[in-house]
């Protein structure tokens, strides 16, 4: 339950501002304003459900509301998350229908106008200038983005089935291949060998681990938040993990520098490594084949850590730059298919840290790791 408070004069003129007020003249725009209540609400609250009548309009003065609806199994689907500065709820009460989605709170502290339906219409059928002509085009507008909205969702759903039907496929085929490169490696190490060769089965046996390991993370991405395994994680013994690759690097001439830094964060181990991991691997595949370098330095910042991993190489395209983080977006020329960068970014996410980049097209690109010390 919440409780609605009349507008007073000083929220009038806060309120005045708002996008949706500014297609009305001014005296209709009071009027609304004096017929409103506003409302200070929490994440959760509920606003109305589909189905129920339409008796107002809602202006969101600060926060979030979420727009949802059922499909035939009654599951739940994001329609559109409205914020600040935007409207929603007018459709029903211009047709009389019934509500069409449900309204949730989506943030704490959301404030809302709640302008009654009966004198919306009153103002619409009256006011005869052009600003209701704008409002209509505003309208059409939303309904164009939500429509854009529900459709990216859709297809974002379809291709985390895709992956996740892929991975299950790709765990039962590759199981025997891998058991049976761990039994030789077994059996060669249990023979008299030099230690270099002895390195290099411990190499291989960890990047078929790597492998096992890579392939389980799809699975867990596709179902959803990753699941953490909490650790006290020293940056300098983690670098050194990074660092057993260095020679198999140089091999291909590609110099790679790490710059460790002494301090010990709460973190999955494995789940940050193979971030870092999947960024050497992608600015070594861009090299082509062409001598490069590739830097990893992490410095400590006021919440947490920043880990930076710097290549020298081509750069990202502009054109993929805004979707990088998103299924099958890549630029590797067909290595890869876009999986390896959004499962980077919700294994940082899921730290509550945060992912992002520099880039410049000829000259190379820098990806930032910020991490807390601690994750909530």
């Amino acid at each position: 339950m919440y409780v609605m408070h009349r507008m007073r004069d000083p929220i009038m003129e806060e309120t005045r501002g708002h996008s949706f007020l500014q297609l009305l003249d001014e005296e209709s725009a009071r009027r609304l304003m004096e017929a409103s209540q506003t409302a200070t609400l929490q994440q959760g609250e509920p606003l109305f459900c589909e189905g129920d009548e339409a008796d107002s309009l809602y202006l969101v003065l600060q926060g979030a509301v979420r727009l949802t609806k059922k499909d035939l199994v009654g599951k739940d689907h994001v329609l559109a998350i409205v914020r600040e500065n935007d409207f929603f709820g007018e459709f029903a009460v211009l047709d009389g229908l019934p509500r069409s989605a449900s309204a949730v709170v989506a943030e704490s502290e959301t404030r809302l106008l709640k302008v009654p339906g009966a004198v919306f219409m009153e103002v619409f059928h009256v006011n005869e200038n052009k600003g209701l002509v704008k409002l209509a085009l505003h309208i059409i507008g939303k309904v164009r983005e939500t429509n854009e909205r529900y459709v990216e969702e859709r297809l974002h759903k379809e291709r985390m089935t895709l992956v996740g039907e892929m991975a299950q496929s790709v765990i039962h085929d590759l199981r025997n291949p891998f058991t049976v490169i761990q039994m030789a490696l077994y059996l060669v190490r249990m023979k008299s060998l030099p230690t270099e060769t002895l390195q290099h089965c411990m190499v291989i046996e960890e990047q078929v681990l790597r492998m096992q390991k890579m392939v389980d993370e799809i699975l867990e991405f596709c179902r959803g938040k990753p699941h953490l395994h909490i650790t006290p994680v020293r940056l300098r013994d983690l670098f050194a993990q990074v660092g057993k690759l260095e020679e198999i690097y140089q091999a291909q001439g590609i110099q790679l520098m790490l710059e460790p830094v002494d301090l010990v964060i709460q973190a999955d181990e494995n789940k940050i490594l193979r971030v870092i991991q999947n960024f050497v691997s992608n600015a070594a595949d861009a090299f082509e084949g062409k001598p490069g370098q590739i830097s990893i330095k992490a410095a400590p910042t006021e919440s947490g850590v920043r880990i930076a991993i710097r290549d020298n190489g081509c750069g990202i395209p502009k054109e993929i730059q805004a979707t990088l983080f998103e299924l099958f977006t890549t630029c590797n020329k067909g290595k890869g298919i876009g999986l390896g960068l959004a499962i980077a970014k919700s294994f940082v996410e899921a730290h509550q840290g945060k992912l992002t980049f520099e880039t410049e097209e000829g000259r190379g690109t820098t990806f930032f790791v910020d991490l807390p010390l601690t994750p909530c």
